[in-house]
């Protein structure tokens, strides 16, 4: 195998995830049962050609921005559904 280097950078969870399809893809392709690959793993570590430049939060904003809007269409549903309630009665 060539001496490459791996470069993740990015949040603490899109970082695990790279690990962990980095670790399938060399078991599959690699041939190599998982105590293999993460001795693998440790070894490109100690030879300094893993590298993770990682930080702890990410604001989600599409997330967010999903669930504000959730928010306010649930309000203004329940607000309509209160006015019709009143008119009727």
């Amino acid at each position: 195998m060539e001496k490459g280097h791996f470069y993740v950078c990015g949040d603490c969870t899109m970082a695990e995830c790279v690990y962990q399809r980095l670790k399938s893809i060399i078991q599959e392709h690699g041939k190599m049962n998982e105590q293999d690959v993460e001795n693998y793993m440790l070894q490109l570590r100690d030879e300094e050609r893993y590298h993770e430049d990682i930080f702890g939060i990410t604001l989600r904003t599409e997330e967010i921005h999903r669930q504000t809007r959730e928010s306010a269409r649930t309000k203004k549903n329940f607000m309509s559904q209160m006015s019709v309630s009143s008119f009727q009665e």
